[in-house]
C-alpha cells in the first residue's frame, strides 16, 4: 500500500541492501547522499581535505563520446515509477568509466552510476572542446592571412603581366 505521509527522519536510517535510495539532504553544506557498504546513508561531499591521489581526468572527450544516453521505462513501475526517464545503462558506463559505477552488496549486484563523476567528466570534455576551438580559430586566422598574402601576390603578378615591358 502507498504510504500515508512523507518520511521524516531524525537520527539514523537503515536501508535494506539491494534498494537504491535517492535522497536530498538539506542544510549542512552538502547535498545528496549515497549508501555505504553497510547500507547506511552518507552525505556526499567533495571536500579536498578528504581526498588523496588527485589527478586530472585524461581523455575526457573520448570517454564522453563513448557514453550513450538513453530514454527508458522501469520494469518495476511500483518501485521506480511509471514516468519515461533518461539516463545511462550502468553496465555500458562501467566499460568506459568504471570509477563512477557502484555495485549493491547483495546477490543481485545491482549497479548505479555516480552522476557527479559524469558531470566532472563532462566539464573536462568541454574544456578539451574549447581548447580545440581556440586552436582551430588560430589556424583559421593563419590561413586567412596566408590567403590574403597570396591574393596580393596574384594581383602583383597580374599587374606585371598587363604592364608592357
Amino acid at each position: 500500500t502507498a504510504p500515508g505521509a512523507k518520511l521524516d527522519v531524525v537520527g539514523s536510517v537503515n536501508v535494506t541492501t539491494g534498494n537504491f535510495v535517492d535522497v536530498d539532504l538539506a542544510g549542512g553544506g552538502a547535498t545528496g547522499a549515497s549508501i555505504n557498504n553497510s547500507g547506511g546513508i552518507v552525505r556526499t561531499t567533495s571536500d579536498a581535505r578528504l581526498k588523496t591521489d588527485i589527478a586530472p581526468i585524461a581523455d575526457a572527450l573520448s570517454k564522453i563520446l563513448q557514453l550513450r544516453g538513453v530514454h527508458f521505462n522501469w520494469i518495476d513501475k511500483e518501485q521506480f515509477g511509471s514516468l519515461r526517464e533518461i539516463g545511462f545503462l550502468a553496465q555500458e558506463v562501467e566499460g568506459v568509466v568504471p570509477e563512477v559505477v557502484r555495485h549493491s552488496n547483495d546477490s543481485m549486484q545491482l549497479r548505479s552510476v555516480k552522476t557527479d563523476g559524469i558531470v566532472a567528466l563532462t566539464v573536462e570534455a568541454v574544456k578539451e572542446l574549447f581548447a580545440n576551438d581556440v586552436n582551430m580559430e588560430k589556424k583559421l586566422l593563419e590561413l586567412e592571412e596566408k590567403i590574403k598574402r597570396q591574393q596580393q601576390e596574384i594581383e602583383t603578378l597580374e599587374e606585371k603581366i598587363q604592364t608592357p615591358q
